[in-house]
C-alpha cells in the first residue's frame, strides 16, 4: 500500500518497456488475493468456495479504492487501466487458488 501511494519515480526512472507499471499492478493484486484466498482454504477447506462472491467483491472494492484516491494525491494519477490491472489479477489469483483446491 506504500508503494502504490508514496512512490514517485524520477524521471531518469522511466521503464523502457512502457506498460510495465499495468504488469506491476497486475502482479501486486494477484499475489495479494493469491495469499489471501490461500489463507482461507488453510483454514477452512470450504470456506472458499462458500464465500467465493464475497471475497471476491471485497477485494475487487479495495482495488477500485486504492486506484480511486490516488485522483486526490498531486503526485499520483489515476489511471483505469491501472484499475483493471489490479482487477484482472486480483481474478486471477483467486481462481487459481480455487482451481489448486479442486484438483
Amino acid at each position: 500500500i506504500y508503494l502504490m501511494l508514496f512512490y514517485s519515480p524520477s524521471s531518469s526512472d522511466i521503464p523502457k518497456f512502457p506498460f510495465i507499471d499495468k504488469i506491476i499492478h497486475f502482479f501486486l493484486f494477484f499475489i495479494q488475493s493469491f495469499l489471501i484466498s490461500k489463507s482461507l482454504i488453510s483454514y477452512q477447506k470450504n470456506l472458499i468456495n462458500k464465500y467465493k462472491f464475497s471475497i471476491l467483491s471485497i477485494l475487487i472494492l479495495f482495488a477500485i479504492i486504492i486506484e480511486y484516491q490516488q485522483y486526490f494525491i498531486s503526485f499520483r494519477t489515476y489511471d483505469i487501466y491501472d484499475m483493471s490491472a489490479n482487477v484482472i489479477g486480483i481474478l486471477t489469483g483467486v481462481f487459481y487458488v480455487i482451481l489448486l483446491d479442486d484438483k
